[in-house]
């Protein structure tokens, strides 16, 4: 997924949005219903929720956050503006709070630029 990394350019990984964000979904799905259970560590003890062990990892949320937060700030596409945040929403419910941490400022600066924009009412829901 590291754009960088392997030598693609973001604006080439961003239409498969969709598919990243699925890929997400489906792997948190199978995790929580596999038939060995994970043990309490990979859950968020005030909320009880799948903490995805790979998302306990220091810097492994970012090449996910570095796509989603262009999707949402600079794509001109609605569509892949919406599936960004909903992709972005689901990422932050999988991550260990230790590792969201040190994303919180990185995040939060280009959401509120978004939310102060007039022309996208559908992402302020």
């Amino acid at each position: 997924i590291g754009c960088k990394c392997i030598g693609f350019s973001i604006d080439k990984v961003i239409i498969h949005i969709e598919f990243i964000k699925n890929f997400i979904s489906s792997t948190s799905s199978e995790v929580r219903h596999r038939s060995i259970p994970l043990s309490d560590r990979y859950y968020n003890k005030r909320t009880n929720k799948l903490i995805l062990p790979f998302f306990t990892l220091k810097k492994s949320i970012e090449p996910f956050v570095t796509i989603y937060l262009y999707g949402i700030a600079t794509c001109p596409n609605v569509t892949i503006k919406e599936t960004s945040s909903e992709a972005l929403y689901e990422l932050l419910q999988l991550v260990d709070l230790p590792i969201l941490s040190t994303y919180i400022i990185k995040i939060t600066g280009p959401l509120i630029r978004i939310i102060n924009e007039r022309s996208s009412t559908t992402l302020m829901k």
